[in-house]
């Protein structure tokens, strides 16, 4: 259930079926533009003037602008005339980006614009007498972000017989370059750049130096192109579809542009300013602050974040941010000048003060907002000062990630994990094994693999996972859970006092078709909250839960009721938090699927002592939002460590954060692990372990007071 587990490289190509012809041609229909209102009038016509542009432009190949409406040809409108048209194939015509423009609606089945070989569709075939370099321009509306064609220099099945391709991975892009003795993948956009429903300009520009892609005008991958050379492949080429029949686009496209050179950044900019305008506001230009707003008590050197927001306020605009401890007599500036984009994190002075406020400013706009009423700084108690020690990177065990933390009978114990690049200790992705350990150097394997092949028993022992849940509870171990690796989800309850034989509680528990569930001890019972269905490991419908399930026995479970407002629906967090007889949720998020391929990552704070009644103490902290983290409680204050998230390139990370109250945060400075996500992290012998993780080495640290 990892970024990597997509079809995202050079394998995936090469695992398409062979070529699979299409049958039957969809005799499509006229159809009726929606009246324009001026604006979108004054879209499509900039539009239409671009397009005269291109007309006369003799470095584009091809020119698609889709405007037949009906039919079977899509023309080619460049230069070199018609023998680049294109066949279309059991498609039909929509409107596209305005009243106007016209689109072809590919179902995501067998959908396809066929265009016959032609060495003029291989710039990049320099014994053909092209320039090695060009440029592919796409406007499209994805329906479903899932795996789907773009456009291919047809590969037939096989990466060594395609020049070049381009297709939706989840909600990614992928660009391939390849070469009839093989082909590899320059770049892979880890971005998550595609919307459902949303027009999007697509750009791969390929020179001799790199390969790049863009979306909506910004560049969000880029690789060096090497000494790959690229030759024709005497194919046709593909829109819609990597392979005729295999992985096919559901969306609309309203226009495909080749050329034969790469366009500048510049240029590219340019070319994406033809989607859709944006519909404007009503009103005037606003700036509201949001956070802190007014009323609250922040600890004096804590961290938090000023949050506002701005409506018809020039992008170009930049914010001043200041404080006033005096109810707005005299201003202290925080930052003299920063993006509007809604958020900076800001170390809260030591000054004390009931007179607080914060104030915003934009410029050159000069719009100006501030807290509605005065908030309060106090005195910071003392926090203390911890330092991270190297304990060994060479551990026992086989490096892995989503591994079971727990800390039983004075040892650390190491459940199970994931990592399927290691089929040794691996076999089937992820194992059952168990290690524990008094110092964190020396680790005894209590439990060796027994989940090899078919012949497993579930029955006997637990099948091999990981990111499942694990608690201490009742002086036993317990496995909450699992993953859906296997192709089914496992809803089973397992128990241990020695780790080396479990005892099956509940095979299947009433809560169990999920994954990325969290899981605490509290109050003398199991807390089971959240997580989500996987339609992309098994067959089932998608689901996102924020319900709450607990049991004092892990056979029966009975259903709690929260009370509205609490957390919306989520998983993503490893380990537990229970604190000053509270369970929290700390951030968290969602998996992507192929009806929502957009991931959402939180990092907002929740508490409950009884799980009806809960309370928000901040909607967004300091740290930046992730999932696949972990927390726990250790040295009286709560942590938040490494994990997965947006913001960050790469997405892996490797702070951490601390809090004694979940309103004032504090970072631990200078981490000397590797960014990670899905570790294991135990509180164990006056200390805060890291170990293991998707950084995919057995490396065991530990924080300890200086």
């Amino acid at each position: 259930m990892k970024v990597k587990d997509r079809m995202t490289g050079p394998f995936c190509i090469r695992r398409l079926f062979p070529f699979v012809g299409l049958v039957g041609l969809l005799m499509v229909q006229g159809f009726a533009d929606e009246p324009a209102s001026p604006v979108k009038r004054a879209g499509f016509d900039r539009w239409n003037a671009e397009r005269q542009r291109l007309l006369d432009d003799r470095s584009v190949i091809a020119y698609y602008d889709f405007q037949e409406g009906a039919g079977t040809v899509l023309k080619n409108k460049a230069k070199t005339g018609a023998a680049l048209d294109g066949t279309i194939h059991d498609a039909g015509w929509e409107q596209g980006r305005w009243p106007g423009k016209k689109a072809i609606r590919f179902n995501g089945k067998s959908s396809v614009v066929e265009i016959a070989a032609h060495e003029l569709l291989c710039p990049l075939d320099r014994k053909q007498g092209g320039g090695g370099e060009m440029t592919i321009e796409v406007w499209m509306l994805a329906k479903v972000c899932g795996n789907g064609g773009i456009l291919d220099k047809s590969s037939n099945g096989t990466a060594a017989n395609s020049p070049y391709a381009i297709w939706m991975s989840g909600s990614r892009l992928v660009a391939y370059l390849g070469r009839q003795s093989g082909g590899k993948v320059l770049v892979t956009a880890d971005d998550d750049v595609m919307d459902k429903d949303e027009w999007i300009h697509m750009a791969i520009t390929i020179n001799d130096q790199q390969m790049s892609i863009y979306r909506n005008g910004v560049r969000v991958g880029v690789a060096k192109r090497d000494a790959v050379e690229i030759s024709d492949n005497g194919q046709p080429l593909l829109i819609g579809a990597i392979g005729k029949g295999f992985w096919n686009f559901n969306g609309l496209m309203d226009e495909v542009v080749i050329h034969k050179r790469a366009l500048s950044e510049v240029e590219i900019e340019r070319r994406a300013s033809y989607v859709p305008d944006a519909i404007e506001p009503v009103g005037p230009p606003t700036i509201t602050l949001l956070s802190p707003r007014g009323g609250e008590s922040l600890s004096g050197g804590s961290w938090h974040r000023i949050r506002w927001s701005s409506q018809k306020v020039s992008p170009r605009d930049l914010v001043k941010i200041e404080w006033s401890g005096d109810d707005g007599k005299a201003w202290t500036e925080i930052a003299p000048s920063v993006p509007n984009s809604g958020e900076f994190v800001w170390q809260a002075p030591s000054t004390p003060s009931t007179q607080s406020r914060v104030r915003v400013s934009t410029s050159p706009s000069k719009l100006v907002a501030q807290s509605e009423r005065p908030f309060s700084m106090v005195t910071a108690p003392d926090v203390p000062a911890y330092e991270w020690v190297k304990v060994t990177l060479a551990a026992p065990f086989a490096p892995r990630d989503g591994l079971g933390a727990l800390t039983f009978k004075g040892r650390m114990w190491l459940l199970g994990g994931w990592n399927p690049n290691d089929k040794q200790h691996f076999p089937r992705i992820c194992n059952n094994e168990v290690w524990s350990s008094q110092d964190g150097a020396a680790w005894i394997l209590e439990k060796p693999n027994t989940f090899k092949d078919s012949q497993f028993d579930s029955r006997s022992d637990w099948e091999g996972r990981h990111t499942a849940g694990h608690v201490v509870h009742r002086d036993k171990m317990w496995i909450v859970g699992g993953d859906s690796n296997q192709g089914h989800y496992q809803p089973d309850v397992w128990n241990s006092d020695n780790g080396k034989e479990w005892k099956l509680i509940n095979p299947a528990a009433p809560w169990g078709q999920r994954a990325l569930h969290y899981t605490v001890a509290h109050a003398e019972k199991i807390w089971v909250m959240g997580g989500q269905t996987m339609p992309n490991h098994v067959q089932s419908s998608e689901a996102f839960y924020r319900d709450i399930w607990t049991t004092t026995d892990g056979a029966e479970w009975t259903q709690i009721a929260p009370q509205e407002p609490y957390w919306s629906a989520r998983g993503m967090i490893g380990g537990s938090v229970v604190f000053k007889d509270r369970m929290w949720i700390l951030g968290g998020g969602t998996y992507d699927t192929p009806e929502t391929p957009r991931r959402k990552f939180f990092n907002d704070v929740w508490s409950s002592s009884d799980g009806v009644h809960w309370v928000r103490h901040l909607e967004k902290a300091p740290w930046e939002p992730r999932q696949y983290h972990e927390v726990a409680v250790f040295d009286g204050r709560m942590w938040v460590l490494e994990g997965y998230g947006p913001a960050k390139k790469p997405a892996n990370r490797n702070d951490v954060w601390h809090s004694a109250d979940g309103v004032n945060w504090h970072p631990c400075p200078n981490t000397p692990w590797h960014a990670r996500h899905a570790a294991g992290v135990f509180v164990y012998d006056n200390a805060l372990w890291m170990v293991a993780g998707n950084n995919m080495a057995p490396d065991v640290w530990k924080l300890v007071r200086r």
